[in-house]
C-alpha cells in the first residue's frame, strides 16, 4: 500500500511538470564576466543551444543584449567543443545561439552534421522572441547588433550566409573558403561556396586563425587578402586548427573574440584598439599578430591631419581656444621641393581641422621667386607675423621674409617690402620665432649653420646683429659643419628646421628642437639657460622611422593642457620625400621637463572636444577625407571663402565627435552646394562609411561651380555622439559638385 501511494505521488508530480521542459546547465561557474551565464536548450528552437546570462533583469530597452550566432567545427550538430568559449562570451552580456543540441558532457559529438540553415533559424527565432511579450527575451535583444560566426565548417556556414542583411558583423574562426586546388580536402557535405561569395560580404569581418599550423590558415588568409570592399582583419595565434576553445574560459581566442564583439556590437572604442593602430593591443599579448586591409585602415587612420594636399613643415600656434598650424605645400608628382604657397589649418578639438586656404604665397613678395619653404607664425600685440624663407631675386640666395595680418588666418601682406634678412647665402631657411616671457622676441634659422637674432618690439626689424651659434659636441653632438671630420662618427649633428621654445620647467630653460643626423633625418634637441646658450645636447625625440619621408620638421605647442608634437611624413597615397604631409602626436613631458621618445603613428591624437551639428559648419572642416580637394575665392574685403571641390562618386568626408545630444525626433539636414553640370547626392552615414544612410540630400545643377544653392532634406532621428560620414554619389568619373557648408536643425 505504501509503495502504491509513493508511485501515485510521483505520477502526480510528473503530471504537474511542463511538457518539453528546457534543460539548463552551468558551465565553468557561469564564466568570468559580470553576468553569470547558463547553457540551455529551448523547445521552441530545436537543434540549437543557447548561452545567456542567467539573470535577465539587468537587460531591457535601455540595455539590450547583442547576439552572437555560432556554427560549430566539423559541422557538428552540437557546440560540445566550444561551450567554454561561448559561455564566456555570454557572461559578458551577450546572447549566444549555437547550432546543434546541447552537450550532455565533454564527450565528442557523434551524430548527424549540422546545416547552414540553422544559423538563419537562430536569427529568425531571436528577432521573433524580442517582439513577443510572452518571451523572457521580450524587448531585451538588440536585433540590429547580430554577429554571425563559426569555427572551421561553421565558418564556411557563416560565409555561406554572409549576405543576410540582418547581420552587423562577421567573425570567421579557423576557417576560410577553399581554393579549387585544395577543395578535395574538404569534408563530405561541408558547405563549399566559391571565392566569389566574398563579394556578398557587407559588414566588417575578422578572421581569427591558429597561425601557419592551422590547416585553414591558407584559405583564411587568402580570403582576407581578397576582401577589398569592407573592413577586414586577420588575427593569428600559433596554436593550430583547434584554437583554444576548450581551455578555461575559452583561452586566448575568447579574448580576441570578445574584443571584436565589444567593438562591433557595443561600440567599445577601447576594444577597437585591440585591432586598430600601428601597435594593436592584441599584439601585446604573447603570440598574436594582427593584419588589416586598406578599408579597415581607413576606419582608424587619422594621421596625416590634411589629405586634400601635401602639407609640410608644420608650425603650430595656439590662439584663443584653437590650435592653428601653418604649413608649406608640396606640389603633387614633384621631383624636388617645388613649393609656391603657404596654408593655414585650425582646430578646437584636435581631430576636426578647418582649412583656411592659402593666405600667403610667393606672389605676396615682390622680391621672392621660388621655394616657399618652412614658415612660422606668431602673435604679438593683436597682429600676426608670418616668417618665411624664399628664394631672393635680389641676391640669388635664400632669404627670410615677414608678412603681417590682423587675423591668424590672413590674408597676409609683406610687412616691409623687402627681405628681413638676405645675404646671398643658401643657409637662410626655416625661420622659428619665440616671444619670451619678458617680452623679448628671438628668431632662429639656418641649414647647416644656426643663425639667431633679437627682434625689436615691431617684430619686423633686428635689435642688434645676426649671430651664428657655435655648434659643439657638448651642445649638439658634433662641432660646427666646417669643423666636422669625415672619419669621425659623432653622437649626432644639427641639420635644419630649428624650433625655439621655453622648456616646461620652473627653472628658466630653453629648448632648441631640430632635424638632425643628415639624410634621413630624425628629431633631436638641445637645452640652454638662455637663447644665446650655452647649449647642451639632450638626445633624440623622434627617431628616424619608416615615415615615407627622408626629411622631418617639427613644431611643439600646448592646447587646453595637452601637449602636441607636429611633424611630417610621406604617408599619403602618392606621397614621399617630395610629397609630405603634416601629422601630430600627443605626449607628456618627463617628470624633469625633458622630452620623451615620440614615435609616429597613423592613429594621431584623441579628441579633446566635440562638434556642434546645430551650428553652421564649414565643409572644409574634416577629420579625414578621400578624393576631395579644397579651393578658394576672394569674398570681399580681402577675406577668403574656402570650399570643398573636386567631389566625385565614391569620395567622402569624415567629421568626428559630432554631438547630436538627446533631444530626439526627426532632424533636417541643410547644405550649400554648387554644380555647373549634373549635380549628385550627399549620403549622411553614422560611424561607418558603409552604414545605411540616415539621410540623402539631392544636389541639383545650379548653373556654375560657385553658384551656390541651399538645399535640405529630412533626417532619421539621431541622438548621441557619432562620427559622421558625408559620402558622395552620382555619375561615375564626373565631377559632381562643390560643397561650402552644412548644418543640422531640430
Amino acid at each position: 500500500m505504501k509503495n502504491n501511494q509513493i508511485l501515485t505521488i510521483l505520477l502526480l508530480f510528473v503530471g504537474l511538470m511542463p511538457l518539453n521542459a528546457a534543460k539548463v546547465k552551468t558551465v565553468e561557474d557561469g564564466g568570468s564576466g559580470p553576468y553569470k551565464a547558463v547553457m540551455k536548450d529551448e523547445p521552441t528552437l530545436p537543434e540549437h543551444t543557447i548561452f545567456a546570462p542567467k539573470n535577465l533583469k539587468p537587460f531591457g530597452p535601455q540595455k539590450k543584449l547583442p547576439v552572437l550566432v555560432w556554427g560549430n567545427g566539423a559541422c557538428a550538430n552540437s557546440p560540445w567543443e566550444h561551450k567554454n568559449f561561448l559561455n564566456e562570451i555570454a557572461s559578458y552580456g551577450y546572447i549566444v545561439l549555437a547550432t546543434g543540441i546541447m552537450p550532455e558532457n565533454d564527450d565528442p559529438y557523434r551524430g548527424p552534421m549540422s546545416r547552414s540553415e540553422q544559423q538563419i533559424e537562430s536569427i529568425d527565432w531571436i528577432i521573433a522572441q524580442n517582439s513577443d511579450p510572452k518571451s523572457p527575451y521580450y524587448n531585451k535583444i538588440d536585433v540590429e547588433k547580430i554577429c554571425l560566426s563559426g569555427m572551421s565548417c561553421g565558418g564556411l556556414q557563416t560565409l555561406f550566409n554572409c549576405a543576410d542583411k540582418r547581420i552587423a558583423s562577421l567573425m570567421i574562426c579557423n576557417s576560410g573558403l577553399f581554393n579549387q586546388q585544395n577543395a578535395g580536402s574538404a569534408v563530405p557535405n561541408m558547405p563549399m561556396p566559391k571565392k566569389d561569395k566574398l563579394k556578398e560580404i557587407h559588414t566588417p569581418i575578422i578572421y581569427i586563425l591558429g597561425g601557419k599550423e592551422d590547416i585553414a590558415y591558407e584559405n583564411g588568409m587568402d580570403d582576407f587578402h581578397r576582401i577589398k570592399h569592407v573592413p577586414a582583419y586577420a588575427a593569428n595565434l600559433p596554436v593550430g586548427h583547434g584554437g583554444t576553445y576548450r581551455q578555461t574560459h575559452g583561452g586566448e581566442f575568447s579574448v580576441a573574440a570578445r574584443a571584436w564583439l565589444d567593438w562591433q556590437l557595443k561600440g567599445d572604442t577601447a576594444a577597437a584598439r585591440m585591432f586598430q593602430g600601428d601597435r594593436p593591443r592584441l599584439t601585446q599579448r604573447e603570440g598574436w599578430t594582427v593584419e588589416t586591409n586598406d578599408a579597415a585602415r581607413k576606419a582608424w587612420v587619422r594621421n596625416p591631419i590634411v589629405q586634400t594636399i601635401y602639407s609640410t613643415d608644420p608650425a603650430p600656434m595656439v590662439y584663443g581656444d584653437r590650435m592653428y598650424v601653418y604649413t608649406g605645400h608640396d606640389e603633387a608628382r614633384a621631383d624636388f621641393f617645388w613649393m609656391y604657397d603657404w596654408h593655414v589649418y585650425s582646430s578646437a578639438d584636435m581631430v576636426n581641422w578647418t582649412d583656411h586656404g592659402t593666405p600667403l604665397s610667393l606672389g605676396s613678395f615682390t622680391w621672392a621667386d621660388d621655394r616657399a619653404w618652412a614658415p612660422q607664425c606668431v602673435e604679438r600685440d593683436g597682429k600676426f607675423y608670418f616668417y618665411v624663407p624664399a628664394h631672393s631675386n635680389l641676391s640669388g640666395g635664400m632669404a627670410i621674409g615677414v608678412a603681417v595680418s590682423d587675423s591668424p588666418t590672413g590674408p597676409f601682406r609683406d610687412a616691409i617690402g623687402k627681405p628681413l634678412f638676405d645675404n646671398g647665402s643658401w643657409d637662410n631657411i626655416d625661420p622659428t620665432v619665440m616671444v619670451d616671457n619678458d617680452g623679448q622676441a628671438w628668431i632662429f634659422w639656418g641649414n647647416p649653420n644656426i643663425y639667431y637674432a633679437r627682434l625689436n618690439r615691431d617684430m619686423i626689424s633686428f635689435d642688434g646683429e645676426v649671430k651664428i651659434v657655435n655648434q659643439t659636441e657638448e651642445g649638439f653632438g658634433s662641432p660646427s659643419p666646417r669643423e666636422r671630420k669625415r672619419d669621425v662618427k659623432y653622437k649626432d649633428f644639427y641639420t635644419e628646421g630649428p624650433w625655439i621654445m621655453r622648456a616646461p620647467t620652473a627653472n628658466k630653460q630653453y629648448y632648441l628642437v631640430y632635424a638632425a643626423g643628415g639624410i634621413p633625418e630624425h628629431i633631436s634637441y638641445s637645452s640652454a639657460p638662455s637663447p644665446e646658450g650655452p647649449w647642451t645636447y639632450r638626445g633624440e625625440i623622434m627617431p628616424q622611422e619608416n615615415t615615407g619621408s627622408f626629411t622631418n620638421h617639427c613644431g611643439v605647442a600646448t592646447l587646453k593642457g595637452h601637449n602636441y608634437f607636429f611633424y611630417h611624413t610621406g604617408k599619403l597615397p602618392g606621397g614621399g620625400g617630395y610629397g609630405r604631409s603634416v601629422a601630430v602626436e600627443e605626449f607628456n613631458y618627463n617628470a624633469d621637463g625633458s622630452f620623451p621618445i615620440i614615435h609616429h603613428t597613423e592613429e594621431g591624437v584623441k579628441p579633446i572636444g566635440t562638434l556642434d551639428p546645430y551650428t553652421r559648419q564649414e565643409a572644409e572642416t574634416m577629420a579625414w577625407s578621400e578624393g576631395v580637394h579644397t579651393d578658394q575665392y576672394a569674398s570681399g574685403q580681402g577675406t577668403l571663402t574656402v570650399y570643398v571641390s573636386d567631389i566625385n562618386n565614391g569620395d567622402y568626408i569624415l567629421v568626428r565627435e559630432v554631438d547630436f545630444g538627446n533631444v530626439g525626433g526627426d532632424l533636417k539636414f541643410t547644405a550649400s552646394a554648387a554644380s555647373a553640370l549634373q549635380g549628385g547626392r550627399i549620403e549622411v552615414r553614422l560611424d561607418s562609411p558603409i552604414a545605411t544612410p540616415v539621410a540623402t540630400l539631392v544636389v541639383p545643377a545650379t548653373g556654375g561651380w560657385e553658384q551656390w544653392k541651399t538645399v535640405s532634406t529630412s533626417v532619421s532621428a539621431v541622438t548621441g555622439k557619432h562620427d559622421v560620414y558625408f559620402t558622395f554619389a552620382g555619375n561615375k568619373g564626373a565631377k559632381l559638385f562643390n560643397l561650402d557648408w552644412w548644418q543640422f536643425s531640430k
